[in-house]
């Protein structure tokens, strides 16, 4: 906890500046650097309005700099099958196919309930994201509008979430009293294997565990996180021809440039194919 139990009228700019060098050096993005800004900005605005405090100590640190660009982490085809399969025994194996066949953020997966999935039109409906606030678990809407998406399914997709329900369903009437729920959300599709929320941390600790696996005979396969899924699934898309426009509803973006800077990565390695396609012009 950065502030601690620090009073408002303690807080001076060097706190503010710890917690956004801190987020920059776990490699967190200017964006949600940014965002954080503004949260701290909004509440000291109100509280100096309030006469909470007399002076504001967020404009008087300076949001560092990113300097250098981090291409993300995309596995290649030949990685993707090697982790699905090492994959196979995990209590999370399918939200990690369900993730890598629709591009869904972590939270948004975690966050999915069975009612949000149309196994009729195959298409799963999202409509919140899954946050952990004061040691409690509650659904949010997602953070733009763009968010808010239907994503057509692939058959497997499909194939998976009805394995999902069934295996849900067995779990539960297995585990009959021992099997705990949390109230308001006992409808996800993905959870502990006793009927809990799925945390950021539980999902990136098996994830984890997974790649540890892996890496016994794989010692070249480097660490991913849960958006590698999501760059993973955006980089399959470009590299079969999917449009950018039709790209970005299915990730949910708010402009086509977030989306442009995923082919960043990828069209060095097809320009000099790409290119033959004018030969014919000469």
């Amino acid at each position: 906890k950065p502030l601690g139990r620090k009073k408002l009228k303690d807080i001076r700019p060097e706190h503010i500046q710890r917690i956004y060098n801190n987020l920059n050096r776990k490699g967190y993005s200017r964006n949600t650097i940014e965002l954080v800004s503004v949260v701290l900005s909004g509440m000291y605005k109100q509280a100096l309005k309030n006469k909470v405090i007399i002076e504001n100590p967020v404009p008087l640190a300076t949001l560092p700099k990113i300097s250098e660009h981090k291409e993300p982490r995309v596995m290649t085809v030949e990685e993707q099958r090697i982790f699905l399969e090492c994959a196979k025994d995990s209590y999370l194996n399918d939200l990690f196919i369900l993730a890598l066949a629709t591009g869904m953020r972590s939270g948004e997966l975690r966050g999915l309930q069975w009612q949000d999935v149309d196994f009729k039109d195959k298409t799963i409906h999202i409509k919140n994201t899954l946050v952990y606030v004061n040691k409690d678990y509650l659904l949010d809407t997602p953070k733009t509008p763009t968010s808010r998406r239907d994503i057509p399914l692939i058959d497997n997709a499909v194939a998976v979430l009805k394995r999902q329900k069934l295996k849900q369903s067995e779990n539960r009437m297995l585990l009959g009293d021992k099997w705990k729920n949390k109230e308001g959300l006992e409808n996800l599709v993905f959870t502990t294997m006793t009927g809990y929320p799925i945390n950021r941390d539980m999902l990136k600790q098996e994830l984890n565990r997974v790649v540890a696996e892996i890496q016994k005979e794989h010692k070249e396969f480097k660490h991913i996180t849960p958006h590698t899924f999501r760059h993973t699934f955006a980089t399959r898309c470009i590299e079969n021809g999917m449009p950018p426009q039709v790209l970005k509803t299915i990730l949910g973006h708010s402009k086509l440039s977030m989306t442009m800077d995923l082919y960043s990565h990828v069209l060095p390695n097809t320009k000099a194919t790409e290119i033959q396609k004018i030969a014919n012009l000469f």
